[in-house]
């Protein structure tokens, strides 16, 4: 009996016998891309437009969208794929439609020789529940994707560390210091494939704050709390955030007090840092974040910790300056390889 069968997220199904009509739904123009095992281009038996192609199974195909304009799925974008006889006899097979905002590229469903149904769409951290459907978190994964087209198959464990000392978290300050962790949380969990663990606020004692993530609009004078670290230390922070053999995305207001502590606990445990220091260095995001003369540089002394090669280090004179500029924030901290 004809129907329609859904396919689950991480779910199998058998598609119709014979040739196969694929059709994506979407709500932003996109087209269907095939692939082998290899990595190879396919091209279908026949192309009915850009968003819906036939194909005869024969050997295994990766059938992903690509957004058609030429740069990343605009946030709230949802992508679903159908699988149906082209004559319309049996059962129609639907991937439900899910977010893809950020992405130039998403996998949506192996088809197997054999003719089986695989979805590759659905991942357990980047699923359409918790932390993960949260518009705060769109904006960085957009930054990552602008320049980072591939999908991330990292699987890292991590956590935050925010520097807690008195100058940064002053009032007028926590709008923008809220925008950025938010941009960096974005940013951060999908060039490593997870949300973070904790976020640690550096003070004494430490203080996490995750549970405030799940949430739909954070509240960052409740999470960052009114307790400023007398003293801007930080080592103690990243050591309870490393347990487990965790990366860590560090914040620092300037150079804090325990800069040698640190420099030597990255060295020695090779713990994987992401560090943005505010400051004006040569390790700069934006031209007006480097010095014009030596005499102006401000971060001097977290130049052993940014030569570390588990590190990877970047400065900004201005929070917003760097929200502004997320896709760079991105490229500085995940720098992509040449192939």
């Amino acid at each position: 009996m004809a129907g329609i069968v859904q396919l689950a997220p991480g779910g199998t199904a058998k598609a119709p016998a014979g040739a196969v009509s694929i059709k994506l739904s979407t709500t932003a123009p996109a087209q269907i891309v095939l692939t082998r095992g290899n990595g190879g281009s396919v091209e279908p038996q026949f192309r009915v437009s850009a968003n819906e192609v036939v194909v005869v199974p024969g050997e295994e195909l990766l059938i992903a969208a690509r957004s058609s304009l030429g740069q990343p799925f605009a946030s709230g974008t949802r992508i679903g794929v159908s699988f149906r006889s082209p004559g319309g006899a049996g059962s129609e097979i639907v991937r439900p439609a899910a977010e893809v905002g950020g992405h130039h590229c998403v996998s949506l469903v192996r088809l197997a020789a054999d003719g089986t149904l695989t979805d590759v769409m659905a991942d357990g951290r980047r699923g359409d529940d918790g932390a993960w459907s949260r518009e705060w978190l769109r904006p960085g994964a957009y930054a990552f994707h602008v320049n980072h087209q591939e999908s991330s198959n990292a699987d890292t464990q991590w956590a935050v560390v925010l520097d807690a000392s008195a100058s940064i978290m002053v009032e007028d300050r926590r709008e923008r210091l809220g925008a950025f962790v938010e941009t960096l949380i974005g940013i951060a969990a999908t060039g490593l494939g997870n949300l973070p663990g904790a976020v640690l606020l550096a003070t004494d004692p430490t203080r996490d704050s995750v549970d405030a993530l799940d949430a739909d609009r954070i509240d960052w004078d409740a999470a960052l709390g009114h307790d400023p670290a007398p003293w801007p230390r930080v080592t103690r922070a990243v050591r309870e955030a490393a347990q487990g053999g965790r990366s860590v995305a560090l914040l620092l207001d300037g150079v804090p007090v325990d800069y040698r502590e640190l420099t030597a606990f990255a060295e020695e445990s090779r713990t994987q840092l992401l560090v943005v220091a505010v400051g004006r260095s040569r390790h700069g995001l934006r031209p007006e974040d480097r010095p014009a003369q030596f005499w102006d540089e401000e971060l001097a002394a977290l130049d052993e910790l940014a030569a570390l090669d588990t590190v990877r280090l970047v400065s900004t004179t201005d929070l917003a300056g760097a929200v502004a500029d997320a896709a760079g924030l991105a490229d500085a901290l995940f720098p992509k390889v040449a192939s």
